[in-house]
């Protein structure tokens, strides 16, 4: 699924009809498909016009770890590259929501990427007919952009219960993201760029995990974006007697 990959071939259906055995040939015709790209171009507000390639795809995760044994997730990420850039000096920032359980969407469409979804100026929420327009804010100027949906959000598709308790806890969530980034460096040939975290909310909880855990594994990391820090949690909590939250 990279810029020069091509799709496997089809999974062989079996007689199996049993909800994991309908999951395992799911993930695997997601991990066959072949990645979807596009072209693209922003206006920034400093009225430099950007040049972008765009595509999407899913990217495996495996119980014991890189490629070792059958994937227990398909996950998607969607990465916007610069046009006609350096890839050895421009930075890889790879982006995820927090909740935990929620999608890349938010940062995607409403923050970072290239287009936004069309909200009124006070933050209400959007009414119909509902519409995607240039956004002239997008980081896109000065990192590669890669969102992330985790294996249980979005797009994104685990194999059965057993997976989900180990991708939803707090290390299994940054080992299973870790290892779609690896993939997605392979597979896009950019282990030379720099590499940048940024993460929403519970977002930011894991990315401090995950850049810990790349630190401990050799991997560098050129930075951290911490968006509506939740590095400690009692500050999400609105109770009685309790003024942190607040302040």
């Amino acid at each position: 699924m990279g810029e020069a990959s091509t799709a496997g071939d089809a999974p062989a259906t079996t007689g199996d009809d049993s909800p994991k055995a309908r999951r395992r040939r799911r993930i695997d015709e997601l991990l066959a498909a072949p990645l979807r790209e596009g072209r693209g171009q922003v206006t920034l507000a400093s009225g430099r016009t950007l040049d972008y390639r765009v595509d999407a795809g899913f990217l495996p995760v495996h119980a014991e770890g890189l490629d070792a044994g059958e994937p227990i997730a398909a996950v998607m990420a969607t990465s916007y590259r610069l046009t006609d850039a350096d890839a050895r000096s421009r930075p890889v920032c790879f982006a995820f929501n927090g909740g935990p359980g929620s999608a890349s969407v938010w940062l995607q469409l409403g923050a970072l990427g290239p287009r936004r979804i069309v909200v009124p100026d006070d933050g209400a929420a959007a009414r119909g007919p509902h519409a995607l327009a240039d956004n002239p804010h997008t980081w896109l100027e000065h990192v590669d952009r890669v969102f992330i949906d985790p294996p249980h959000t979005g797009w994104s598709v685990a194999l059965d219960d057993d997976a989900r308790k180990t991708l939803l806890s707090v290390d299994g969530d940054a080992k299973a993201l870790a290892e779609v980034m690896r993939v997605w460096l392979t597979r896009h040939k950019r282990w030379g760029s720099p590499i940048v975290l940024a993460g929403e909310s519970y977002g930011t909880t894991r990315a401090a995990v995950l850049a810990d855990g790349m630190l401990a594994g050799g991997l560098d990391v050129a930075g951290v974006v911490l968006v509506s820090c939740a590095m400690d949690l009692q500050t999400l909590v609105f109770g009685p007697a309790h003024d942190l939250p607040y302040a």
